[in-house]
């Protein structure tokens, strides 16, 4: 034998087989196919003069089926912007299914921020919400295809809608004469809180300039008592958030009707009653705290006078409301007994709380009630700790040996300040 004919045709069920090779051995190697490709093989024996043999068998082959990996990146194209005051869409295309996944912060090297698509898509549009408006937002995209190739864009950036201040949150009115309250201020524009009144059945807008009772400028302060409410009088109050530019917020409305309380034990009156001292006596631990005046005479040139007043001056409980207990809710705030957000001017039941911690933490009393142990309270001996914490005032008054009537004047005007000062701790004292 001299060697042996190879023949092969396309096919499952082919029948038209031709000669592709010769082998000198019995075994044969058929190089250079396409992928998933079947054939079918036979083969004869031929000798040195000629002579053929019968066909061998006939047996199927295939070819395996070979994928190509995918090594490309996909394109993003069409990055688009929608903003509003809050929230933005940010749109774009890829030239295939990926996923998309948005970065973005307030600093182009900072994007701690992200949102993410859930199922891979060519068209994408993804939702950033809970945006301050008026800022400035920087975002980077990144596509991500099937086989993991991985497209990340250059940073750019979007300018959220100028909008409407914040709305009033939490608005609340208690007996007192009225006493509102709201939440914290959000808005980081906001520059005022204006109040509106009225007691005509209507909630007063934002231009009627003719109901204003009241413009806050403290975004700290969080209540205002409205002292000229009469009892039994329905009063219709509407607040607005006012930005640096002008910009009013929607609306907050809430209306009120004070009544007094009844003096006996029957119904009527509704609301809370005016807030009356509850510290009725006084422990032997009890100081009263006084305003410290030290006079310096310079001959022939008059004195100069240190006037020293305590950070606290009078008895605090719930109900009062005034710049002490702001005061006080902040440095309780700073001390760790009391939430962040609330200070408020108004010492309610939170505050009363924080005061029992702190009480108990200072070892000053640590259990009983207002009225028995002044639990709660700020009577003398709390007052006495808090001002060993907290620094009270110092004005210095030059008082010259020849003194103007302008000079006489500022003089009379100070004096009068420490008397109303001291008239207030006298009041206070007596539970009025």
């Amino acid at each position: 034998m001299a060697r042996y004919r190879v023949e092969r045709c396309q096919g499952t069920t082919c029948t038209n087989f031709t000669d592709i090779d010769t082998s000198v051995t019995p075994a044969y190697v058929n190089t250079g196919l396409p992928s998933g490709t079947t054939y079918r093989y036979r083969v004869r024996a031929e000798d040195q003069a000629g002579n053929l043999s019968g066909y061998s068998a006939i047996v199927t082959l295939g070819t395996l089926v070979v994928t190509p990996t995918d090594i490309t990146a996909p394109i993003i194209s069409n990055i688009t912007t929608s903003s509003t005051a809050q929230m933005v869409i940010i749109s774009a295309a890829t030239n295939e299914p990926t996923a998309l996944r948005i970065e973005y912060g307030l600093a182009s090297s900072t994007l701690t921020m992200s949102a993410s698509s859930i199922n891979p898509t060519t068209a994408h549009a993804l939702i950033l919400s809970n945006l301050t408006r008026r800022t400035t937002y920087y975002y980077r995209v990144t596509a991500t295809d099937l086989a993991g190739n991985r497209t990340v864009s250059g940073v750019s950036s979007f300018t959220t809608s100028r909008g409407k201040t914040a709305p009033i949150e939490n608005l609340n009115a208690v007996y007192g004469s009225v006493i509102l309250s709201w939440g914290v201020v959000s808005d980081p524009f906001a520059r005022m809180v204006v109040i509106h009144r009225t007691s005509d059945g209507t909630y007063p807008a934002v231009s009627s300039g003719n109901s204003v009772i009241s413009t806050i400028t403290d975004r700290n302060l969080r209540s205002y008592r409205d002292t000229t409410a009469r009892d039994g009088t329905t009063y219709y109050y509407t607040i607005y958030g006012i930005d640096d530019e002008g910009v009013a917020s929607d609306p907050a409305r809430i209306s009120f009707t004070p009544r007094a309380p009844s003096s006996g034990g029957g119904g009527g009156g509704g609301g809370k009653p005016k807030p009356k001292n509850p510290i009725t006596q006084e422990t032997s631990t009890d100081h009263q705290e006084t305003t410290n005046v030290v006079t310096t005479p310079t001959p022939g040139l008059g004195s100069q006078s240190i006037v020293t007043t305590p950070a606290f001056t009078q008895p605090l409980f719930v109900g009062s409301q005034d710049s002490e207990v702001l005061k006080l809710q902040q440095f309780l705030i700073n001390q760790g007994f009391l939430a962040s957000d609330s200070a408020t001017g108004l010492y309610g039941q939170a505050t009363e709380s924080a005061v029992k911690r702190y009480q108990c933490a200072r070892n000053i009393v640590c259990g009983g009630t207002g009225a028995s142990t002044g639990y709660g309270l700020v009577g003398n001996a709390t007052r006495l700790r808090l001002n060993q914490e907290v620094p009270g005032t110092t004005t210095t008054i030059t008082t010259p040996g020849t003194t103007t009537p302008e000079q006489r004047q500022a003089l009379i005007q100070s004096l009068l300040a420490q008397v109303q000062v001291l008239m207030a701790r006298l009041r206070a004292m007596q539970g009025l």
